[in-house]
């Protein structure tokens, strides 16, 4: 998988991403295990995106600490580099 095969798929994810801890922090308790379980698909989903697309691992924010506790910053600015990687690579 390239770059601009992976970008769309990892924008996608963080989207939902967002979503479910959204969801997870303003609802009620009964209901926070299930959006913090798909929160946690959503990283295995990354992680195999990863796996498939190993030069990601140029762009995250700190040589090989993308998947620890602050997972959703580092996502975010995986997210800004791909996009600023590809703004480039566009515009030649």
């Amino acid at each position: 998988m390239t770059i601009e095969e992976a970008y769309p798929l990892l924008k996608e994810a963080f989207a939902e991403y967002k979503r479910h801890r959204y969801f997870e922090k303003t609802s009620k308790s009964n209901a926070k295990r299930k959006y913090k379980d798909q929160a946690a698909l959503i990283v295995d989903r990354v992680w195999n995106i990863f796996q498939s697309c190993p030069e990601l691992n140029n762009y995250v924010p700190y040589e090989g600490e993308f998947f620890t506790s602050f997972f959703e910053q580092d996502f975010k600015k995986l997210i800004e580099n791909l996009e600023i990687e590809l703004s480039k690579s566009s515009s030649i």
